[in-house]
């Protein structure tokens, strides 16, 4: 009986840790994020633009869709977008490598399985 308590408890530790691991990488992730020039200016862009003409108490918020699955997705997918009292309007997608922390985008509109790096697209446009 006290073997099935103290093994309870110390998987309670671990799994709290997992957790707090877990909130601390997706909030390094979406630190990354906030922190490009793009998602400054989008923003600055956001706040003279839905603020002033929205009464749905609009805000800009970084939302994680996807985190490291083994075999399905290797980086971190973060949305930028519009968040109001009634839902969350994506504008710009980004995916973090929680290895290396490089930034990637999408190599075209819509298509999330082709990425390339933020740095490359910053060149080509």
């Amino acid at each position: 009986m006290i073997s099935r308590i103290l093994l309870i408890v110390i998987l309670s530790i671990f799994s709290f840790g997992a957790a707090a691991q877990k909130k601390n990488r997706d909030s390094i992730m979406s630190s990354k994020v906030e922190e490009l020039p793009e998602v400054k200016a989008y923003i600055k862009n956001a706040q003279q633009v839905f603020y002033k003409n929205n009464g749905d108490n609009p805000r800009v918020a970084t939302m994680i869709r996807g985190r490291p699955t083994k075999g399905v997705l290797h980086y971190y997918w973060i949305q930028v977008g519009v968040m109001t009292d009634y839902k969350f309007t994506p504008e710009l997608n980004f995916y973090v490598d929680p290895k290396t922390y490089e930034v990637m985008v999408p190599a075209s509109s819509g298509v999330s399985d082709c990425l390339m790096p933020l740095k490359l697209s910053r060149e080509i446009k």
